[in-house]
C-alpha cells in the first residue's frame, strides 16, 4: 500500500528524533513482552499516543494504563516486533499497514518482575475502527504527547541508584505511571525536541540538563543505556511510597518487610464509614426499613476499610480508608 508522502517524510523524521533502529531488541526467552507505540499526528493538531486501561477483570495490573501489547508467544518465532502487532490486533483492533506503518523499534525496557519490553513505534496512516478485547481492555485513550513533558500533574521518587519512578496524576486522563510514562516521556522528548521541566534520573537531573545544555537526542539516548538493566526491574508500586493510593483492591507492592513484589491480600474490617453508615441507617432509615438493614455495614464488604497485607511474610502494609486518609 502505497503510502502519503507527508507520512513518508515525517515517519523519518520521527525515526531521527527517537533514534529508532530498523531491527527489534533481541529477546532474552524468558520473560520478553512487545507493546506498540501508536503515534497520530495529521499535521494539524498536537501529535498524540494511544494508551490503554487494562480490564479490572486482567490478575495482573488490572485498571493500571499500559500500551498495547503483550508477553511474546510461540507463534512470533522469537520476533517482538511481531508481538507487539499481533497483541495490538488481539487487544484494539488495529492492523499493520491498514492502520498504521511500523517506523522502527526503541531499545528494550526493563520493568516490573524483570519483564523486558520492547517498544515499536508506528505512525497511524488512518482512522481506525477499535475493537476491544473486553477480557484485557477496559478503555483507550489518545493523549497529547505534550503533556508528559509537563510537571503540572507530575509527580516522581527514586528507586535504587539511578532510577526514578515517574507518575502522573492527571484531571483529564486515567492516572499514568512506572515504566509507561517513562516510555511516554523519552517520546514526548524526542519527537517534540523539548526537555521536561523535571528530572528524568538520579544522574540525570534537571539542573544537569540545563547546565550541560543536552538535545533532546543526548537525553533520551543516557536513559537508552540504563533501560534495559535488570536492576530496573525492582522498579516498585507507587504505593509503597504513595500509600493514598490502595484501593479496596489487591495491589501490586514491594512488601516493606520481606521485599517480596506481588499482590496483597485483603482483610475487610469495620471502619469509620462502617459504623457511620450504621447510624444513617438508624436515623434515617429506621421508619421506612427493617430492622435487618440495620447490620448490613457489618456484612457488606462495600461499607469496610480494606487492610492490604504480604502474601509472603503476612505483614501489614496499610490500610485503605472509605473515609479519612489511608495509612
Amino acid at each position: 500500500m502505497k503510502e502519503p508522502k507527508y507520512l513518508l517524510s515525517r515517519g523519518d523524521e520521527i525515526k531521527k528524533q527517537l533514534d529508532l533502529t530498523d531491527d527489534p531488541s533481541k529477546p532474552q526467552k524468558e520473560q520478553d513482552a512487545g507493546v506498540l507505540i501508536l503515534l497520530h499526528d495529521d499535521g494539524e493538531s498536537e501529535i498524540k499516543v494511544l494508551l490503554c486501561v487494562r480490564s479490572l477483570q486482567m490478575r495482573r495490573h488490572p485498571g493500571e494504563v499500559c500500551f498495547p501489547g503483550g508477553m511474546m508467544d510461540d507463534e512470533d518465532g522469537n520476533d517482538v516486533r511481531r508481538t507487539a502487532i499481533r497483541e495490538a490486533y488481539e487487544e484494539v483492533g488495529i492492523k499493520e499497514t491498514e492502520d498504521y506503518v511500523v517506523l522502527g523499534n526503541l531499545p528494550a525496557f526493563r520493568a516490573r518482575f524483570g519483564i523486558l519490553i520492547h517498544p515499536t513505534v508506528a505512525l497511524l496512516r488512518r482512522r481506525p475502527t477499535f475493537s476491544l478485547s473486553q477480557n484485557e481492555v477496559d478503555s483507550i485513550f489518545w493523549i497529547p504527547l505534550s503533556e508528559f513533558l509537563d510537571s503540572t500533574f507530575h509527580s516522581t521518587f527514586a528507586v535504587e541508584k539511578y532510577y526514578m519512578v515517574h507518575m502522573f496524576q492527571f484531571e483529564e486522563y486515567p492516572l499514568t505511571y512506572g515504566i509507561t510514562a517513562l516510555m511516554c516521556i523519552i517520546v514526548a522528548i524526542g519527537i517534540l525536541e523539548k526537555v521536561p521541566n523535571f528530572s528524568l534520573m538520579s544522574n540525570l537531573t534537571l539542573e544537569i540538563m540545563k547546565e550541560q545544555q543536552l538535545s533532546s537526542l543526548k537525553i533520551i539516548r543516557h536513559v537508552y543505556q540504563f533501560s534495559g538493566n535488570k536492576s530496573a526491574s525492582h522498579t516498585p508500586s507507587m504505593l509503597v511510597n504513595a500509600k493514598k493510593y490502595l484501593s479496596d483492591r489487591p495491589q501490586l507492592l514491594d512488601c516493606p518487610r520481606c521485599k517480596n513484589h506481588g499482590e496483597t491480600e485483603l482483610r475487610f474490617v469495620n471502619g469509620f464509614f462502617t459504623y457511620l453508615s450504621f447510624f444513617v441507617i438508624l436515623i434515617f432509615g429506621v421508619t421506612i426499613l427493617p430492622l435487618f438493614f440495620l447490620w448490613v455495614p457489618f456484612c457488606v464488604e462495600t461499607f469496610k476499610d480494606a487492610e492490604h497485607y504480604c502474601p509472603s511474610c503476612r505483614a501489614w502494609i496499610g490500610t485503605y480508608r472509605r473515609l479519612g486518609k489511608s495509612t
